[in-house]
């Protein structure tokens, strides 16, 4: 971890290279993965059979831990185990986890995760109300909400220690 102290203007500050914000740009132009078509209710059963016919899922066998970065002051991040991770994975990959809803979502979190080397391959921005923004996109997503009750799965699993 790179760490520097510097004071400015009386206040002593911190700055770390871990917690800067990942180049989620970066990281979909560098994935080597085939997006999903967007589903609707009248094409979402065959995007599923599709997608999973094709064996794409949202990165489960591919992720070996991820990494959750705050959006918001104090920029704090947290690394989960390949246990948590895959646990988090499941939640996302489940098509009965999303409903039929879309709003203005206002993402707070971003985990990213990354395989056993280190790379980047996919990323996951999370509102608090459950709307989520994933790559790779996969039609079991929906239209990109948690349910309320997935959703407070998801969380306890990410405030897990």
């Amino acid at each position: 971890m790179l760490l520097g102290w510097w004071l400015v203007g009386g206040a002593l500050m911190v700055s770390c290279k871990d917690l800067a914000q990942p180049d989620l740009q970066q990281i979909e132009e560098s994935g080597d993965y085939w997006d999903s078509e967007v589903s609707f209710r009248s094409t979402y059963d065959s995007l599923v059979r599709e997608d999973e016919l094709a064996g794409r899922n949202f990165l489960t066998d591919q992720a070996h831990y991820c990494v959750k970065f705050k959006d918001r002051k104090p920029f704090v991040s947290k690394t989960y185990t390949q246990k948590q991770t895959q646990a988090i994975l499941q939640v996302l990959n489940d098509s009965s986890a999303y409903v039929w809803l879309e709003s203005t979502p206002e993402y707070l979190e971003t985990l990213v995760f990354y395989t056993e080397e280190g790379q980047a391959i996919g990323f996951c921005q999370l509102d608090p109300m459950g709307e989520v923004n994933m790559y790779p996109y996969r039609s079991l997503m929906k239209w990109g909400t948690l349910s309320q009750e997935r959703l407070q799965t998801l969380k306890e699993i990410m405030n897990q220690p």
